[in-house]
């Protein structure tokens, strides 16, 4: 506790950067609705009108004009033209009604980008990009720790079983987007022990410790395949950066040998975690006929974007396609829980046909690309869109708000902080 007070005060201290006092009141705003993102997206809302309100008057008051680095600011208008295209299929679909809700959830995709894009935000250095990035960590240890206490407490006083240690679901929100969140507060929490290695204090470095601890524990718990997987994989790519970005061989087999050893205690205390994985992997690999849902749902989708490549069939009929193509495939489980698609890609492309799948894939490519290009490397932000694309393989991440304003928030910061990066920087906790 003592470090999390620490570090909060950390984030609102912005004496030292030069703010001016409305700069000063944004990042207070902008923090606060890092923080409240994993929390409760309809608090995030308000801040984020809050937000926006802020920034007008803010330039209005200061006067100044967007950041010298103008050809870089326009790939925000990505996100414009991806919430247009959305609005263009308004055009030919006939659930008006879906497709109005539908828009109105995807706002954030036109508001954040297009103030990034108006406004400057110079002030959003890479320093205060950290400072934003550990709110948004902060945020989840938060729920997790809320959730675990409640756990205990039904345990202890309610006589609930073990069982109810598995419904760390205090948000109400869908167990892939919490893990998509613990993902990021994994990457904060790890690339910040790094850093610490050579000059932190122990009791720092052991809270971090801690805290990736409880972010692993709380993945294994919410028995999200996709969560799984991607918290392995994220592990994975953190020890590769480790070993030959940092030259840190050392602590990299120390961590090679705490992984293998998580992963067996993990197999022996929480199997059903585990199977579910084994199981998933096995049904997507065999040549024999699956039964998984999420295969028998992606074989009844893939062929309506198929069918519809070209414009897609509008943003308020893709729910409507798909329960015409389920009852063709008499697909029962689906058609009665009228799902999605559980991929992302394959819902952009039936919705807005092949330039909304194109804009969707910008999102990846023009990062990696610039990335290239200047030779700037944050690996907090490659990781970032790794967790994303990853999960909008399993699920249609921008389907809630809890995909969309976490996505759109943590895009457009950590995009603003490379660009205010000196050129050549390897990663924005440096």
């Amino acid at each position: 506790m003592l470090y999390v007070s620490e570090t909060m005060m950390k984030l609102f201290d912005t004496r030292s950067n030069a703010l001016t006092m409305w700069q000063k009141i944004e990042f207070c705003i902008v923090m606060a609705f890092a923080f409240s993102v994993p929390i409760s997206w309809r608090f995030s809302i308000i801040l984020l009108i809050l937000w926006i309100i802020t920034a007008v008057v803010r330039a209005l008051v200061d006067r100044k004009k967007p950041g010298g680095k103008s050809r870089r600011r326009w790939w925000y208008l990505l996100f414009a033209m991806f919430y247009v295209i959305h609005c263009v299929s308004m055009f030919y679909t006939e659930n008006f009604a879906e497709g109005w809700a539908t828009l109105e959830k995807r706002l954030s995709f036109l508001l954040l980008p297009l103030i990034f894009f108006i406004f400057d935000f110079s002030y959003l250095d890479r320093n205060n990009v950290r400072k934003v990035l550990w709110a948004f960590t902060l945020g989840i240890f938060a729920v997790l720790c809320a959730d675990l206490l409640s756990a205990a407490w039904d345990v202890a006083f309610r006589s609930a079983g073990a069982s109810r240690f598995f419904d760390v679901n205090l948000s109400s929100e869908h167990h892939t987007y919490i893990s998509m969140h613990i993902c990021v507060g994994i990457i904060v929490c790890f690339v910040e022990l790094v850093r610490m290695a050579k000059g932190g204090r122990l009791w720092q470095k052991l809270l971090l410790a801690i805290a990736l601890v409880l972010f692993t524990v709380a993945t294994v718990l919410l028995e999200s395949r996709a969560g799984l997987l991607c918290m392995v994989a994220v592990y994975f790519f953190l020890f590769l950066w480790m070993i030959f970005g940092r030259k840190m061989y050392r602590a990299g087999l120390v961590t090679a040998i705490v992984a293998v050893v998580a992963v067996g205690v993990a197999v022996l205390a929480m199997p059903n975690a585990v199977t579910r994985v084994a199981d998933t992997v096995k049904s997507v690999t065999s040549s024999e006929k699956s039964e998984d849902v999420r295969v028998t749902i992606l074989r009844s989708t893939l062929p309506v974007a198929r069918e519809n490549w070209l414009t897609g069939v509008g943003v308020g009929d893709k729910i409507d396609a798909y329960m015409e193509q389920y009852r063709k495939d008499n697909n029962q489980i689906p058609l009665e829980r009228e799902y999605n698609s559980h991929n992302q890609f394959v819902d952009t492309t039936t919705v807005t046909g092949i330039l909304g799948l194109a804009l969707l894939l910008c999102f990846f490519v023009v990062p990696a690309v610039l990335a290239i290009r200047d030779r700037r490397f944050d690996v907090v932000f490659a990781l970032f869109l790794f967790v994303i694309f990853f999960n909008a393989l399993f699920e249609s991440v921008f389907e809630k708000q809890a995909g969309i304003m976490f996505f759109v928030l943590l895009f457009v910061t950590m995009f603003n902080g490379n660009f205010e990066a000196e050129k050549g920087t390897t990663d924005i906790s440096d």
